[in-house]
This record gives C-alpha cells, structure tokens and sequence, in this order.
C-alpha cells in the first residue's frame, strides 16, 4: 500500500530556518483502481525541524496500474512429418506469491494457437487467458515453430552394367524413397 507523493510544499517557515519535507504516504487499499483516498505520513527533517508540527494534506487520491503478466510461448522444433508437439507457455510477472490465485483455468495459457504445413518457421501465437484477479493484465510474445527437412532414404538401388564409353557416368535403377509422409508427391531421380 506504499504510494509515493511528490510536488508538496511548506507553507510557514520562519525566515532562513532550514526545512525539509519528506513525503510518503499509505493507500486504502492494494488493489489496482484509481482514485484510492492515500494517506499523507510526510515528515520533516533538517536544522530547523523541531521548531514545528505538520498539518498533514487531505483528500489526497492516487492509481494504483495493473500489473502485467508476460506470456511467452515457448519455442519448438520438429521434423517435416512430425505430430505437432505439446505448445507450453511461461508466464512472468507475478507479485509476491500470487500465481495460484491470479490465473483461473491456467490451462488456457498453454494452448496456443498455430498454423503450419511446409518446411520452414511458423509464429506461434498464445490464446487468451483468464484473470481471477483484477490486479493484472495479460501481454503476449508470440513463439515459432521451425519445421526441419525430413531425410529420406533411398532403398534397393542397383547399377546398370555398362559398355566402356571412356566416361564415368552410371545408370541406377530400381531405387525406392523410404520415408515420404503421407501422400505426398516425391520423385526419386537416380544417377550416378
């Protein structure tokens, strides 16, 4: 509940003496709003202080902002081919020990959405979650999914003979791909 007041003044020294006002305050309450009543605890302090008492300021009014959680889906790599693995998510910036009892239904931070087919890198994007508390906000920091070249392999492959032609190309047949997802369309061109 700690608020910090700035720009106060005193109103009242006698001639040089020497001051100063040292501000803090107290919120009504913890939670973030705006327009919480804060309660002025000023002090004073220097040569001078003793001289006097403090009126402390009333009506004074403060905002308290949302904290934000950071949710960041994690980052994950598979092989073209591969099931999509599970998509997890961190989450950052809880205040003191809060984390089970900010987020309901936490499990929706983890399922992230994302779109992917070919080789190559996909955003991974986190879905929305659900505050049990109004004291925080959600941000989100999108994740990729990097998608490998599968390897294939090449079974059963048999060289033709050949009359000497005073050159070094070989003609191979008979080959067959082992490892093509689906039904996916994959020649294999064979030479050597």
């Amino acid at each position: 509940t700690a608020a910090t007041i700035t720009g106060g003044s005193l109103v009242g020294v006698v001639n040089s003496d020497v001051v100063t006002l040292n501000q803090a305050g107290t919120f009504a309450s913890a939670n973030a709003a705006s327009s919480i009543a804060v309660t002025a605890n000023n002090s004073l302090s220097g040569t001078g202080a003793s001289n006097y008492s403090l009126t402390q300021p009333i009506g004074l009014t403060g905002t308290i902002n949302k904290a934000v959680l950071t949710v960041t889906a994690d980052n994950k790599y598979i092989t073209y081919g591969d099931a999509i693995p599970t998509l997890t998510a961190t989450i950052a910036g809880y205040v003191n020990s809060e984390t089970s009892t900010v987020v309901s239904g936490a499990a929706s931070l983890s399922t992230l959405g994302v779109q992917y087919g070919n080789v190559g890198s996909y955003a991974i994007t986190p879905a929305a979650g659900t505050l049990a508390a109004s004291n925080y906000s959600f941000t989100y920091v999108a994740g990729s999914l990097a998608v490998a070249q599968k390897a294939l392999t090449v079974s059963g492959s048999t060289v033709v003979a050949k009359t000497y032609d005073g050159g070094t190309a070989a003609t191979i047949t008979g080959g067959s791909l082992v490892g093509v997802v689906n039904s996916d369309v994959v020649t294999l061109n064979q030479a050597g």
